[in-house]
């Protein structure tokens, strides 16, 4: 059976209890059909229509096929990362365990993400490469944020931004594909940067107007995102779609439901042109 949390995603979504979603998910997973649930295991589920029913159903398939997909992520990523160990691929690694790291934070699995991300930012640092050393400390602060120290996220990425922008590799430049190129430390010299988890340009961005949201600040929020950029014109489908999804807490925050409607179809319009199910779903 698929996570609690998507569970009650599910119970949301149909507007049922979590126990029911649950019971209708344990018959659908040994095959039910969903008129016989409907009809003949009310005594399990509770009174839900076939409607409803047919919803669970294909939520459902979405999140075993999202949770295989992951897993299947996480095992290619390790298999990677004792590949390229073997091979003394030390930015190989590094970017196998930010890979690694990225997944465990989608998961909520934090505690694993974040020895991952620390092995990770040793790892870059040792390498001397700061375009992945940047990587990892973002990836740490969006853990810690998730993990409730909201305000050492956000301190932990403002010490970033300043620490690569004081090294002459701030944002559009750590984003750059030629980026890193050069001889480290580790390993033989390097090749053209593999490509980080996707989402990265955008975690600092989140990080900063989360906190704000958090601490009910909306003006503060909406700074912080006029800053970073906004959506509009964004770069990858992941950064696209994390930008607009902060533009509609933004909006939502300051009471602009317009904006909020706006937004909303004209980003999932983009990321539908653009082929994205994943962001286009999270959105």
């Amino acid at each position: 059976m698929i996570e609690q949390r998507f569970l009650d995603i599910i119970a949301g979504e149909v507007g049922v209890s979590p126990g029911q979603v649950a019971a209708a998910v344990a018959l659908l997973d040994k095959g039910a059909a969903v008129s016989f649930i409907a009809w003949h295991r009310r005594d399990l589920t509770g009174p839900l229509t076939e409607l409803q029913l047919e919803q669970i159903e294909q939520l459902n398939l979405q999140f075993i096929s999202l949770t295989n997909r992951r897993e299947a992520a996480r095992t290619a990523f390790e298999a990677s990362r004792r590949l390229c160990a073997a091979a003394g691929d030390g930015e190989g690694v590094v970017r196998a365990l930010l890979h690694l790291g990225a997944a465990l934070v989608d998961d909520g699995a934090l505690q694993a993400a974040e020895s991952v991300l620390r092995s990770a930012a040793a790892g870059a640092r040792a390498a001397a490469t700061p375009r992945e050393a940047r990587a990892a400390g973002l990836l740490l602060a969006k853990c810690l944020f998730w993990q409730g120290s909201h305000r050492a996220a956000w301190r932990m990425a403002e010490d970033l931004l300043d620490e690569f922008a004081t090294r002459g590799g701030g944002l559009s430049v750590a984003e750059r594909p030629d980026a890193g190129l050069g001889t480290t430390g580790w390993g033989p010299p390097a090749h053209p940067p593999g490509p980080l988890p996707p989402g990265i340009t955008a975690l600092h961005a989140e990080i900063g107007v989360r906190t704000a949201l958090r601490d009910r600040d909306g003006g503060l929020a909406a700074r912080r995102l006029a800053a970073a950029g906004g959506w509009r014109g964004a770069g990858g489908p992941a950064h696209l779609g994390t930008m607009c999804g902060l533009s509609v807490l933004v909006h939502g925050a300051l009471g602009d439901a317009a904006g909020v409607m706006r937004d909303s179809a004209e980003g999932l319009r983009v990321l539908r042109q653009r082929h994205a199910p994943g962001p286009a779903q999270e959105l």
